[in-house]
């Protein structure tokens, strides 16, 4: 008989059976093939060698003293390395209620005594072409997968490449968009500006101007404010500033906290709606995803309020990582308010200061900010890590 050297050649077949003469001839046939056979007289040996030298198939008589052939298939079927291996039993003629079993518990064939060398090979040679070609699958099929992984990778991080390179051309086009309108703004106000210094008259005209629009007045101002939060480049001092400058100062704090509230409503709500296509045009998505810190509402809200009360730190961003924190939108929402209430003073004084002429006011108050704000920026890892293990002691004591 012809059989593929490939399934053949050096294969090693358990030869499984506690009468000796039966081992023999078996052991003969399968030398004959170009294979290796590996005696065991018993179950308890059978398993010993399947386990340590993983053989492509077993040869099994059902009926042995202690474990018999079908607590050894069992016991083959329940172990991860031998699983695979297929299992051939050894019947008489007259068992065909064994064989049925032996089956049902994992066995792929039988061969019946006496061996009738042809057949035996026949059944061994069809089992071990099997089993090549199993296997051949299977490492084709892993090879599949890392090829299928690899290309989906390929594509995430070209997809990224993507984002990234959209969100820099946004922010670069808002930056010479914003860097146009200052310059023009600089240009058209400065006159007007230093006029309004000069003139009282001319300042207080310009100021009732203003605010003859009415609500539209206050309402253009916080929808810069909802802009430049949803924009997140944009820093939020110089609305703020302008704002002091037009209205008097808890009305500008309060136009100030109420817009840059709102803008942090609209950036949650479009980042639950679009996900990661709108986060990926601001920030990178995968930021996000990286700290394990986020997972933990509390500790997560004492860090998100310590960074939004350092000065002059960008805070818009916060916003974009809301959804994918445990802070719930109502609490972030008060921490956003008080976290930012006493720089929004600060810059509507600025602004004030500056409009009706009481620059040492302006000037001081900048420079105590400037001050702190640099003390912040040194000491930003350990007011955070402080911040962090009270956090965490909150966390505790809550649980």
């Amino acid at each position: 008989m012809i059989y593929d050297k490939k399934d053949t050649e050096a294969a090693k077949i358990l030869i499984v059976d506690d009468v000796e003469i039966n081992r023999l001839v078996l052991e003969e046939i399968i030398r004959n093939m170009g294979c290796e056979p590996l005696l065991a007289e018993n179950g308890e040996k059978a398993l010993e060698l399947a386990v340590k030298c993983l053989p492509k198939l077993i040869l099994s008589d059902i009926s042995m003293p202690g474990m018999d052939g079908f607590e050894l298939c069992k016991s083959l079927k329940a172990n991860v390395k031998t699983k695979e291996i297929p299992v051939i039993f050894i019947s008489a003629f007259d068992e065909a209620e064994d064989i049925v079993k032996g089956l049902k518990l994992g066995g792929e064939d039988y061969i019946t005594k006496p061996f009738i060398t042809e057949v035996v090979q026949a059944r061994v040679a069809v089992h071990l072409h099997l089993y090549t070609v199993k296997h051949e699958l299977m490492e084709t099929n892993r090879k599949l997968q890392i090829s299928v992984a690899a290309q989906l990778r390929q594509m995430e991080e070209e997809k990224k490449k993507q984002y990234k390179r959209i969100r820099i051309a946004i922010q670069i086009f808002i930056i010479i968009i914003l860097t146009a309108v200052t310059i023009f703004a600089c240009i058209k106000l400065y006159p007007i500006f230093i006029r309004m210094q000069k003139d009282e008259i001319y300042l207080n005209e310009t100021i009732n101007k203003i605010k003859s629009f009415g609500h539209f007045s206050w309402l253009i101002l916080m929808g810069l404010q909802i802009l430049q939060t949803v924009l997140a480049i944009i820093p939020s001092g110089p609305v703020v500033i302008i704002t002091g400058m037009l209205y008097p100062p808890v009305l500008a704090v309060l136009i100030c906290l109420i817009g840059q509230t709102l803008g942090a409503l609209v950036v949650i709500a479009l980042v639950k709606l679009f996900g990661n296509s709108f986060l990926a045009l601001f920030i990178d998505p995968e930021q996000p995803k990286k700290f394990k810190l986020l997972e933990d509402g509390k500790r997560c809200g004492v860090l998100m309020f310590s960074y939004l009360l350092i000065p002059f730190l960008p805070k818009d961003p916060i916003a974009f990582i809301v959804p994918f924190t445990k802070v719930k939108v109502r609490h972030f929402i008060w921490i956003n308010f008080f976290a930012r209430l006493p720089m929004t003073i600060v810059s509507v004084i600025v602004g004030n200061s500056v409009i009706t002429g009481h620059y040492v006011v302006g000037i001081v108050i900048g420079f105590i900010s400037f001050i702190l704000a640099l003390l912040c920026f040194l000491f930003n890892k350990k007011i955070v890590l402080v911040l962090d293990r009270f956090g965490n002691e909150k966390t505790k004591e809550g649980n």
